[in-house]
C-alpha cells in the first residue's frame, strides 16, 4: 500500500468510526484512556500552562482538552475531518480556546511559521501515520529550538503478530503469549467501541515497529529521546476498576520524550 492509498484508508476507517468513538472516548468503558493513557502523558509533559501546544492525531479532541484545562494554549490537527467536526463541536458546547484544523500531520510545517510551539504532543496516534520520519521533520520546523516533543505510542510488545492471553478455566487472564516481535510492517488492527446499547468493531490500518525503528526514525529526524515512559495503573487503579490488571502486568503504552539534537 503506497503513502496516499495508505492515507485514504486511514482518513477512511477514522471517519467511518469518528461517531462512535466520539461517543465511547472518556466514558466508564474508555478505563485505559482515562485511567493510563490521558494521566500518564499529560505528566510526562510537566508544567504546560502557558505553553503553545500543537497536538498531532487529535481526534475528538480528548487530550487536547487536558492539555487546555492544564493552562496551555492548544491547536489540534487530525487527518479525519469527522473526527475534527466532533473536536470543534465539543469545542463549541465547553469553550477552551482550542483550535481544531483537518490536516495531515507531515504537511504542518506548510500551515505554521517555524518556530512557532514549545511543545508537540501525540496521543496513540504516531502508529497510523506510514512516514513518520516525514512528520518529525515537520515537527523540528515547527519546534522552538528548546521544544519538546511528547509522543504516546502502543508499546510494541503489545503489537507483536503473535499476541494471546493464556486463561485459565474461569476466563481470568494468566499469561500474555507474544511471538514475532522483529516481524514489523503494516497490519490491520480490529478494536470493538462499546458505546452504550451500541457495540461496533472497526478495521484500521496501522503499522507496527520495533523499539530500534522507532529511535531511528527520530535519530535520523534530527532528535534525541530524553526519557521513555511505560504508564501503568496503580494498585488502587486496579482495585477499582479489575480489568486494568492486565496492563499493570505487562506495558501497553510507551511515551516517547524528545528534544531536538544540540539543544542542550
Amino acid at each position: 500500500m503506497g503513502g496516499d492509498q495508505w492515507k485514504k484508508a486511514v482518513t477512511d476507517a477514522w471517519d467511518e468510526m469518528a461517531d462512535t468513538y466520539d461517543a465511547y472516548v472518556g466514558t466508564q468503558a474508555d478505563y485505559y484512556r482515562t485511567q493510563v493513557i490521558g494521566p500518564g502523558l499529560l505528566a510526562a509533559c510537566g508544567k504546560v500552562r502557558g505553553q503553545r501546544v500543537l497536538d498531532l492525531g487529535c481526534g475528538q479532541g480528548y487530550f487536547a482538552r487536558l492539555l487546555a484545562g492544564a493552562g496551555a494554549t492548544v491547536i489540534g490537527v487530525d487527518i479525519s475531518e469527522r473526527q475534527i467536526a466532533h473536536a470543534r463541536r465539543r469545542e463549541a458546547e465547553h469553550p477552551l480556546g482550542i483550535e481544531y484544523f483537518a490536516l495531515d500531520a507531515a504537511k504542518i510545517d506548510q500551515e505554521w511559521p517555524p518556530s512557532t510551539f514549545d511543545l508537540i504532543t501525540s496521543c496513540i496516534a504516531f502508529q497510523d501515520m506510514p512516514n513518520p520520519f516525514r512528520v518529525m521533520e515537520s515537527v523540528k520546523i515547527l519546534l522552538k529550538p528548546r521544544g519538546r516533543v511528547v509522543l504516546l505510542v502502543e508499546h510494541q510488545m503489545n503489537g507483536t503478530p503473535l499476541r494471546e492471553w493464556e486463561r485459565d478455566e474461569s476466563g481470568r487472564k494468566i499469561a500474555l503469549r507474544v511471538d514475532r516481535y522483529f516481524n514489523t510492517g503494516p497490519r490491520e488492527t480490529t478494536w470493538t467501541l462499546n458505546s452504550g446499547d451500541t457495540s461496533r468493531t472497526f478495521r484500521f490500518p496501522s503499522w507496527n515497529r520495533t523499539l530500534e525503528e522507532w529511535s531511528t526514525v527520530f535519530a535520523q529526524a534530527g532528535f534525541l529521546i530524553a526519557q521513555l515512559t511505560e504508564p501503568r495503573p496503580t494498585e488502587k487503579q486496579v482495585e477499582q476498576i479489575p480489568d486494568l490488571d492486565d496492563c499493570s502486568r505487562i506495558p501497553y503504552f510507551l511515551i516517547f520524550d524528545l528534544v531536538p539534537r544540540g539543544s542542550g
